[in-house]
């Protein structure tokens, strides 16, 4: 079943302050011009940041040092194997959000067009988690203010099913007829002092 999820494509100029909103900007001071003519480094970058601040990956854990070790020169693959490990990662991540046309050209041989159709893709979803997310953060709030009351609600159960499983208990004996209510309780801890 072919996917009929579409996004609209951005202009560079947009997707330049995309960037910076959303923190995942390689520079501090990039520029349109930067995505219209794109360097090599610029999807790496962007990739990173947008895997180490939305998805929650570790950019150290990204550069495969026992890969490295291996290796005879490690200090010549370094950045094929980071680069390796990023496109890996972001694939799946944007596979995930419906967008599967992401290549290892696309990193390595990077074209203006493709860049700005890859990026449009990653600020649109950016832009769709930022809405849901302002959507769901009261209903996540009112839950945290439920798990705090969660152990008082606990301790008053337990005061009022001791008592209540007793009676329950007794009610059942009753109703069999083999036993009286005051044999049973003759067991309960609150009766037998009485003996």
């Amino acid at each position: 079943m072919a996917s009929t999820f579409s996004f609209p494509e951005m202009t560079p100029a947009q997707l330049a302050e995309a960037l910076r909103t959303f923190g995942i900007a390689p520079t501090a001071n990039l520029r349109a011009e930067d995505i219209a003519t794109p360097q090599p480094d610029l999807l790496p970058g962007v990739l990173s940041l947008f895997l180490a601040t939305v998805v929650g990956d570790d950019p150290d854990d990204q550069l495969g040092f026992d890969l490295l070790q291996k290796l005879d020169n490690p200090e010549h693959h370094m950045g094929a194997i980071g680069l390796r490990s990023i496109y890996g990662r972001a694939r799946d991540v944007l596979e995930s959000i419906h967008f599967g046309g992401l290549t290892f050209r696309d990193l390595t041989r990077p074209e203006p067009r493709r860049v700005v159709y890859i990026l449009s893709a990653i600020v649109n979803y950016l832009h769709f988690r930022h809405e849901k997310l302002a959507l769901l953060n009261p209903i996540a709030e009112e839950f945290s203010s439920v798990d705090e009351r969660l152990p008082e609600g606990k301790a008053r159960i337990a005061e009022v099913s001791f008592p209540s499983l007793l009676l329950l208990r007794a009610f059942r004996l009753s109703a069999w007829g083999s036993s009286s209510l005051r044999f049973f309780f003759s067991f309960s801890p609150s009766c037998s002092s009485r003996r």
